[in-house]
């Protein structure tokens, strides 16, 4: 088996010259933040909305529409079910953005009655 000189090779030197590029590259690009980048003024505060209704057992829906403040924007949003276990039977029929807030309406074809909750992620604006 050849033994491999002290010096290393020309692969060696083009391995130290990437890594060298490559890690200045990174620290270029952030302590040169452009002037439309984002950066600490422009990041705002995301808050959590939530709306609940009953969703009562044996096939029965209901809905919701957790709703942003006028000075808010909808980012997304989703729906929940508390204390749903393997013999629970819900269906999401709805989920999604409305006006400035998000909306769901689900089916409960289980026995036992249940709490939906639906989230609106809100950014100031």
């Amino acid at each position: 088996m050849k033994e491999i000189g002290k010096r290393g090779g020309p692969a060696m030197v083009v391995a130290v010259i990437a890594l060298v590029l490559a890690l200045t590259g990174t620290s270029y690009a952030v302590a040169k933040l452009g002037k439309d980048t984002v950066g600490a003024k422009q990041l705002r505060t995301v808050t959590y909305r939530t709306a609940t209704a009953a969703l009562n057992a044996n096939g029965t829906y209901a809905e919701a529409t957790a709703t942003c403040e006028p000075k808010e924007q909808v980012l997304g949003g989703g729906v929940s079910v508390d204390n749903q276990n393997v013999n629970e039977f819900t269906a999401v029929l709805e989920d999604g953005p409305e006006a400035n807030g998000w909306h769901a309406r689900m089916q409960n074809g289980g026995v036992n009655n249940l709490t939906m909750t639906v989230t609106a992620l809100c950014l100031a604006k």
